[in-house]
């Protein structure tokens, strides 16, 4: 396996992760199985943005005494208060929820806390007048979060968070489609319908964000990698044939 750096962080992380989505809602012997082939296969990185107790505590049992090898993003933002996923920024409720995480992963440190969902301008001004910035870097300075990240799919966004010098990962939706897709694009609503964009080359504020992160030591872990699955599909994929 080969692994990089996250950025100035002194952790290294496996370049194939685990996004732990698709486990949530099934038995714990197929999160304890996935767990353990991801630990046997050398991943080390694991995101776990999922607020129900069910799959935490899954994913905490599985992991068991080799928590210290497995890097956990932990998202402090992510809620159920509709028993569906749902985004907070209420200090309170985004405190209760990261205990929630420690307790249930049976762990008292996640080693990256991440800014949840930071896609639109008002929510990064939600977390800074909320109170939500000063508790992460309180819990960072405790030990309690040994970095802190931000998760974006929306690159201006992304870089006015990263700007803010607080954060030493980003989170952020990449693949061949979306990095043609103009910024102001809203790449989660478009997703259906790659296929109905032009493609010409990369978006220059994308280009300018992946180029700032290499130029700060701002560390990129990549989510909706094959556009949902759509780039695995020559009937599907924007550019009729798939990725491989």
């Amino acid at each position: 396996m080969e692994y990089r750096n996250i950025g100035k962080t002194g952790m290294a992380a496996s370049v194939i992760g685990l996004g732990a989505e698709h486990l949530d809602g099934k038995p714990y012997a197929v999160v304890e199985e996935t767990i353990h082939a991801a630990l046997e296969h050398d991943i080390n990185i694991i995101d776990i943005f999922m607020p129900g107790d069910e799959i935490r505590s899954n994913i905490g049992k599985a992991l068991g005494s080799r928590r210290k090898d497995m890097i956990i993003q932990g998202h402090i933002g992510s809620v159920d208060l509709s028993q569906q996923y749902d985004i907070s920024r209420d200090l309170d409720t985004c405190k209760r929820y990261f205990e929630k995480l420690l307790t249930n992963l049976q762990t008292d440190y996640i080693d990256v806390g991440m800014l949840f969902f930071m896609d639109t301008h008002e929510a990064f001004q939600q977390i800074q007048d909320n109170g939500i910035i000063d508790y992460v870097l309180e819990l960072k300075k405790q030990g309690v979060v040994r970095s802190i990240g931000t998760s974006s799919h929306n690159p201006e966004v992304a870089r006015k968070v990263l700007e803010s010098g607080i954060v030493d990962l980003m989170m952020f939706s990449i693949n061949p489609a979306f990095d043609m897709t103009p910024a102001e694009t809203d790449v989660l609503g478009t997703i259906g319908n790659l296929a109905e964009q032009q493609y010409v080359t990369i978006d220059p504020v994308r280009a300018e964000l992946y180029k700032y992160c290499e130029q700060q030591e701002i560390a990129i872990t990549v989510m909706k990698t094959l556009g949902g699955g759509r780039l695995l599909s020559s009937e599907h994929s924007p550019f009729k044939k798939r990725c491989r």
